[in-house]
């Protein structure tokens, strides 16, 4: 206890004062929520806004009993509540103080306070530079001469970094139903929006309310999310849901029932709050206490003035966390307002200086933003079409590397729009699998010294590939004779494959007939021509991208039975499973002319040798068993021919309780054929 020798009153100075006793003690939970009490909005001396919870707000100490029949001391305003962003000067604020026996002295101030007391006013200026980062909690005290004191709750909310290394990502989205461009900001959205990267006009193109609140949530279009005029559930993950799948918990409060109940229902699960506006600031509130998550969202479905208190409350804990000042918080505030073109959007970080979002910011930045403030890698599947205004720029645009970490690289950036030539694309596919284009080849244009081409028609096809993996890219279908290969980037980056079908082949990563494998990592784009042989070769062509590891993920599940296990036809399936450098020969030496494949996992039932084999197929099959996962699968061995027959046989030693993937392919341009009917038999030996 500290206590102040300077003793200025209304009534004059005293050299001689009497022992004051200890000060009151001041309440600090007076609405029993385990925060400190909600003290009001307005930065200027914080006089309570109507719709705000007035309890905590008017809560004072009960007046001592006062010696010598004096007034009680009594201070101009129940209390004190300043708000301030780092690096922002503070201004002075005055209140007065009357009553008392005097003359009236200050007892006590916050370490983090410059106090003066004179005629009846206190004047009181608060350090920023001292206060600490999050809300501080203390008291001015007064006594007068004949030890009467009285104290002036001071809440001082600092919005800044802490000293040391900041760690901890936490993000707080604050969606508000009805807020559009033309809606006046009330206080507490206001000063966030004013200390953030933010906008008044960010671009909302969901007409309807469902559709709008599932595009924030989403961060994509309604097209791709699925949800329209009527609630209905994503097709695809919410950023939440995808922060929790990156091992980041997520709470929505959500006061729009059907974001709750429909929207995300099958997304977050119990992780999902619908209710009023006390059942919603709960639930956060006590999120926030427990220290229950990583991201919080608060999705208000009342008049913005009445969410402006449920804001303010929230906000107050955050800054209350014992643990702020080592974490590293994100504010978002965003509009969601259907029939509104243009919403208001901010993303707010302590110790980050205010700028202006660009004319293109819209809603859908909301996503990418907070994943990447997570610190959750974007992946280029998730096709995620925001940007983020803390990310840098694509540095090099011809790297193949995702340098700013939007999960878009070199050319699929927007960063590198005039640095990539792209002039020779007809079609791009963007991050397409399976069968990726069909059509007709073209006038040729683009020329390749290394594998040919001459005049001949072609296509040329922009393609990215959508997950890590060794993609097979090939021309199955093409109705003539054909050539294939790529270009790293654009139009003007180094060839990388080329199958020349007739004349041989000039890549170097295997002997598949038709096409070749690419090895990339996903966002990686790679330019795919296909082009004729000769002049007049031309006409409908058809081109395919098949994953090794996404096909191995597929296989069909014969679980642990034996027999005749399958049976069918490969008719029309694809060349799905991309030989790697070492699978090339088979047994007996021979290249894999593998095409049509089928594809089956199988799971040991006993240790044992089993044996696998095609006969009573009807065309020349190739039988092909892998082990390992499929991140990382590996050719055990494999049969062509069994004897002088065509259909295919092999035996394996193989331990109870191992999986093995089983490809059933045809070989390819057999004079029996590459596809028709099929059988798959297991008999252990």
């Amino acid at each position: 206890m500290h206590r102040w020798l300077l003793l200025v009153g209304a009534l004059g100075m005293s050299a001689c004062l009497p022992e004051f006793p200890e000060r009151p003690q001041v309440p600090r939970d007076v609405a029993d929520d385990g925060l400190p009490d909600d003290l009001g909005e307005d930065p200027v001396d914080m006089a309570p806004r109507p719709g705000a919870d007035a309890g905590p707000v008017d809560a004072r100490p009960p007046a001592p009993d006062v010696v010598g029949g004096c007034d009680p001391i009594v201070f101009g305003q129940p209390a004190l509540r300043v708000r301030r962003w780092a690096g922002e000067p503070i201004p002075p604020r005055m209140v007065s103080a009357l009553g008392g026996c005097p003359p009236l002295a200050l007892l006590e101030a916050p370490p983090w306070a410059q106090v003066t007391f004179m005629d009846g006013t206190l004047a009181i200026q608060v350090d920023g530079e001292g206060l600490p980062p999050g809300r501080s909690n203390d008291a001015i005290v007064l006594g007068d001469a004949l030890g009467n004191t009285a104290a002036l709750p001071v809440v001082v909310d600092h919005f800044a970094p802490g000293p040391g290394p900041v760690h901890d990502p936490k993000v707080l989205v604050i969606a508000v139903s009805g807020l559009d461009a033309q809606t006046p900001l009330p206080p507490t959205l206001a000063a966030l929006v004013a200390h953030g990267a933010s906008t008044d006009g960010a671009t909302q193109a969901a007409p309807e309310r469902p559709s709008a609140w599932a595009t924030l949530m989403t961060g994509v279009d309604p097209r791709r999310h699925g949800v329209n005029a009527e609630p209905a559930r994503v097709r695809v993950p919410s950023f939440t849901r995808r922060a929790r799948d990156a091992g980041h918990p997520a709470l929505v409060a959500s006061q729009y029932a059907p974001l709750a109940q429909t929207i995300l229902r099958e997304d977050l699960g119990e992780a999902v709050t619908a209710g009023d506006s006390a059942a919603t600031r709960g639930a956060l509130l006590g999120a926030l206490q427990g220290n229950q998550a990583d991201a919080f969202v608060l999705a208000t479905d009342q008049a913005v003035g009445t969410a402006d208190s449920d804001v303010d409350v929230i906000v107050g804990g955050v800054l209350a966390r014992p643990t702020f000042a080592q974490e590293d918080w994100l504010f978002v505030v965003v509009g969601v307002a259907p029939g509104a073109n243009r919403v208001p959007l901010a993303f707010a970080r302590p110790g980050t200086a205010p700028s202006a979002l660009g004319p293109d910011a819209d809603v859908v930045d909301v996503a990418p933003t907070v994943l990447r403030h997570l610190g959750v890698t974007l992946q280029p599947g998730w096709e995620l079409p925001g940007d983020s205004p803390f990310s840098g720029a694509e540095a090099d645009c011809t790297n193949r590397e995702d340098d700013d970490g939007d999960g878009r690289i070199d050319c699929r950036d927007d960063d590198c729009a005039g640095a990539c030539n792209l002039s020779c694309v007809d079609l791009d596919v963007g991050q397409a699998s399976g069968v990726i284009a069909r059509g007709e080849t073209r006038e040729g244009r683009y020329r390749s010294d290394a594998c040919g081409g001459g005049e001949a028609a072609e296509v040329v096809i922009y393609w990215t590939a959508p997950a890590d993996d060794d993609w097979l890219i090939h021309a199955d279908g093409t109705s003539f004779n054909s050539i294939l290969y790529a270009a790293a980037g654009d139009c003007g980056g180094p060839e990388i494959a080329c199958e020349t079908g007739f004349y041989g082949r000039v890549d170097h990563f295997n002997e598949d007939p038709g096409g070749f494998v690419l090895s990339a990592r996903a966002g990686r784009s790679a330019v795919l021509v296909v082009d004729g042989q000769f002049f007049g070769e031309d006409g409908p062509f058809q081109l395919s991208a098949y994953g090794r590891a996404a096909e191995c993920r597929q296989a069909s599940d014969l679980g642990q039975a034996v027999g005749v296990v399958s049976q069918g036809s490969n008719v029309g399936t694809p060349t799905r499973l991309p030989p790697r450098e070492g699978d090339q020969r088979c047994v007996g030496g021979g290249p894999i002319y593998a095409t049509n494949d089928l594809l089956f996992r199988w799971t040991a039932p006993e240790d044992g040798m089993y044996r696998f084999d095609t006969e009573g197929s009807t065309f020349d099959t190739v039988l092909r068993l892998y082990g390992g996962a499929c991140d990382n699968l590996s050719l055990l061995t494999c049969n062509d021919d069994a004897g002088a027959e065509v259909h295919s046989s092999l035996d394996a030693q193989i331990a109870a309780g191992t999986s093995v993937v089983i490809a059933v392919s045809g070989y390819w341009q057999s004079q029996r054929g590459d596809e028709g009917d099929y059988v798959l038999r297991i008999q252990r030996r």
